[in-house]
């Protein structure tokens, strides 16, 4: 049985460092019909939004943004500085949002604020072939500057060190939690 297939539109100002469109690839790859937003009146006939912008403008475009969504839909960020609260200005006008930025190529950083943002990264990532860490809010930019170094392995020996890799990832997050709450 096929899954579900979405509308798709893509919100992507390249070229900025870490800008890539992974996600909206893997979701065309998938069966998902994914367009680039010509403009914000086209954002409502979509089932999802991917927003790749730098860090620095996620905010202004969330809020043009925001009087564009309709509830029901899916917006999704790829920021590596910003977890999904970031998206709050269109989760008040009803979306699902969440945040999902790219480690690597098999790994994904995700954010979400309720059980349908988590189903939605769990979904998009297992769509991509990719496995997903939640690092939330004010962690992502340590931890994944952490991660990001990580991903300087040379690519012939990424195979063999990826478990060890996560594993010494999700021991980061987790120390990282603990110093923040402490």
């Amino acid at each position: 049985m096929t899954p579900p297939r979405l509308r798709v539109a893509t919100y992507f100002r390249p070229p900025f460092p870490g800008a890539n469109d992974d996600l909206a690839l893997g979701l065309d790859a998938a069966g998902h019909e994914v367009r680039k937003l010509g403009s914000l009146d086209e954002a409502a006939s979509a089932d999802c939004i991917l927003v790749t912008v730098p860090g620095q403008e996620l905010a202004g475009v969330v809020e043009k943004l925001a009087g564009h969504v309709r509830p029901g839909q899916i917006v999704v960020h790829t920021s590596l500085d910003h977890g999904a609260e970031a998206l709050d200005a269109v989760e008040l006008k009803g979306a699902h949002v969440a945040a999902m930025a790219q480690v690597n190529s098999a790994l994904w950083a995700v954010d979400f604020l309720d059980p349908a943002g988590e189903a939605i990264v769990n979904a998009f990532a297992m769509e991509c072939h990719a496995s997903t860490i939640r690092v939330q809010g004010s962690l992502r930019g340590p931890v994944l500057n952490e991660v990001l170094l990580l991903n300087q392995i040379p690519e012939h020996l990424v195979g063999e060190l990826e478990p060890e890799a996560l594993r010494q990832l999700r021991l980061l997050i987790a120390f990282q939690e603990d110093a923040f709450e402490g």
